[in-house]
């Protein structure tokens, strides 16, 4: 992100899916994910 809170860069993944995820200890925040996929893109952010 630039200094106005905008993308600079976009990441996309085709059939995407978590195979991994690590909750903290309370399970309110995902500290962690995996994530397989067939393909990723990316492009400029604007």
């Amino acid at each position: 992100m630039d200094e106005n809170r905008e993308p600079t860069m976009t990441c996309t993944l085709k059939n995407a899916f978590i195979t991994k995820s690590v909750l903290s200890k309370d399970k309110s925040v995902i500290e962690s994910i995996e994530v397989a996929h067939q393909g990723l893109s990316i492009s400029d952010g604007k």
